[in-house]
């Protein structure tokens, strides 16, 4: 799109995969050190069990120019991001992307379980319908209970701390 609107999205795209990409890079090498001491909570992986929990949640970036949301796939595994949507709107369409560049990126044969929160897009029938097409089984948190998604609470909580806050973002 050659329009002022489109490639402001442009950029604010590349900027956020730039982010992301720079994070999970870090992430992998804890991953790495890990997996090299053998310990027994580094020694599972989803292949050995044809098993995988992926968790997902949609958070909010604001900027000078506006504000834009971010609706990553996490493995529970290694806590990396599996694959990633970045949007204008905490909608269905973000949800669905990132969930449906997930299903691209598994391993095939791995049962996989996704866990999110009670979010309107994860109660759509699209979503529901890329689930059962992919075979995943589907998990929602328990009403009231916030805890049951921490886990990709806690991957937002690093990127914004480590990559996001204390930047400046005037011209983007």
């Amino acid at each position: 799109q050659g329009t002022r609107e489109g490639i402001f999205w442009a950029k604010i795209n590349a900027l956020f995969d730039y982010i992301i990409s720079e994070f999970v890079f870090q992430l992998s090498d804890a991953v790495n050190v890990c997996k090299s001491t053998k310990t027994d909570s580094c020694s599972w992986s989803p292949e050995q069990d044809d098993k995988g929990l992926w968790l997902t949640d949609v958070t909010q970036f604001r900027i000078p120019a506006g504000k834009a949301y971010l609706s990553p796939v996490i493995d529970c595994f290694d806590g990396m991001p599996v694959a990633w949507s970045i949007g204008l709107h905490p909608d269905k369409r973000l949800a669905n992307s990132s969930l449906l560049k997930a299903c691209a990126a598994r391993p095939a044969g791995v049962r996989t379980t996704i866990h999110s929160d009670r979010g309107g897009h994860y109660r759509w029938p699209e979503w529901i319908g890329i689930c059962e097409e992919n075979g995943l089984v589907r998990s929602m948190s328990a009403k009231g209970c916030s805890p049951d998604n921490s886990a990709c609470e806690g991957f937002f909580g690093r990127l914004k701390n480590e990559f996001f806050h204390y930047r400046d973002w005037e011209g983007v």
